[in-house]
C-alpha cells in the first residue's frame, strides 16, 4: 500500500491480522506514533517498510521480527528487511534481532550506537541522525556478514575501530561527515571487497596508508575535507581499474601530481581542489 493515503492514523485494522509477512506503508501520509499494540503482535514479518512518513515517538529498545517462527540456526538466511527511514523517530537506536537489512536513516535518533548491533545484519544505515559517542568496537565482532555500513552525517567522535577490519564481506563503508579523528587506519586495507569508501568531512590526519593498494575493487574513494597531508602516492594510479570517483579535496596534500594517475582508465570524477599541490 505504498504511496496510498492511509494516514494520518496508523491503520487499526492490522489488529485483526495474524499472518502478515510483508507490510509496505511507505509514503502513506502516516503521522503520530506507532501504537503499542503493533509491537505486541507476533507477526512473522519478513519485510516492513514504513519509510517516508511523518511517524514520530520512540522505537522499542529491541526490534525482533523474523526470528519469530524461524529456527535460530537459519535467522541469518531469513532475516527481515526493516525500513524506518525518512521519519521523525527520536530516542535511542533499537537493538535488532533476526533482521538482515535495517535502515533508520533520516530520523532524529540520538545517543550512542548499541554494542553488538550487527548480530545478523547485512546492511545497516543510521545516517542523518543525531548519534554521538564512538563507533563501538563490537560493530563487526558479531556481524561478519555485513556488506554495507552507513553511519554518515551524525556526531560520532573518536577513531575508526579496528574491528571494522574484521568485516571481510564489506563492500560499502560510509562514515563521512562526523567528527572522527586520528590517522586513517591501515587495517582498512584488509577489506579487499570494498567498492565504496567515504571518509570525507572528518578530522582525519596523516598520510594515505600504503595498505590501500590492496583495495583493487574500489569504485569510489572520497577522503575530502579532512586534514590529510604528504604527497599523493604514485601507487594510487596502479591496480584501481574500477575506480570511477576519486576525491581528495580540501586537505593538505603537497608535491607534484603523480603521472600514474593517468592510468586510471575508468575515472570519471577527479577532485583535488583546495590542496597544496604543484603542477609541473
Amino acid at each position: 500500500m505504498r504511496a496510498c493515503h492511509l494516514g494520518p492514523s496508523f491503520p487499526a485494522w492490522l489488529k485483526s491480522q495474524k499472518q502478515v509477512m510483508s507490510l509496505d506503508f511507505s509514503n502513506a501520509s502516516l503521522s503520530g506514533s506507532i501504537p503499542n499494540w503493533f509491537w505486541e503482535f507476533s507477526y512473522p514479518l519478513l519485510r516492513l517498510n514504513l519509510s517516508f512518513n511523518q511517524l514520530a515517538g520512540q522505537l522499542p529498545s529491541r526490534l525482533e521480527f523474523s526470528a519469530l517462527g524461524f529456527p535460530s540456526q537459519v535467522i541469518h538466511l531469513t532475516g527481515a528487511v526493516v525500513d524506518f527511514s525518512s521519519n521523525n523517530f527520536s530516542g535511542s537506536i533499537p537493538k535488532p534481532r533476526g533482521i538482515n537489512i535495517l535502515d533508520l536513516s533520516k530520523n532524529k535518533l540520538s545517543g550512542n550506537i548499541p554494542n553488538n548491533i550487527s548480530q545478523s545484519l547485512v546492511f545497516l544505515s543510521i545516517a542523518y541522525n543525531q548519534i554521538n559517542g564512538e563507533i563501538p568496537a563490537s560493530i563487526c565482532n558479531i556481524g561478519p556478514y555485513l556488506k554495507a555500513i552507513d553511519l554518515s552525517n551524525n556526531n560520532l567522535t573518536g577513531s575508526i575501530p579496528s574491528s571494522i577490519g574484521n568485516c571481510s564481506d564489506l563492500s560499502v563503508l560510509d562514515i563521512s561527515n562526523n567528527n572522527l579523528s586520528g590517522a586513517i587506519p591501515t587495517f582498512l586495507g584488509q577489506l579487499g571487497g570494498l567498492q565504496t569508501l567515504h571518509l570525507h568531512g572528518n578530522k582525519l590526519y596523516g598520510r594515505l596508508p600504503s595498505s590501500f593498494q590492496n583495495l583493487s575493487s574500489l569504485e569510489t574513494l572520497n577522503l575530502g575535507n579532512n586534514r590529510l597531508s604528504g604527497v599523493i602516492p604514485p601507487w594510487i594510479g596502479k591496480g584501481f581499474e574500477r575506480l570511477r570517483i576519486l576525491s581528495l579535496r580540501s586537505n593538505s596534500f603537497s608535491g607534484e601530481l603523480p603521472a600514474l594517475l593517468s592510468n586510471l582508465s575508468s575515472l570519471q570524477i577527479l577532485d583535488l581542489a583546495e590542496n597544496q599541490l604543484a603542477f609541473p
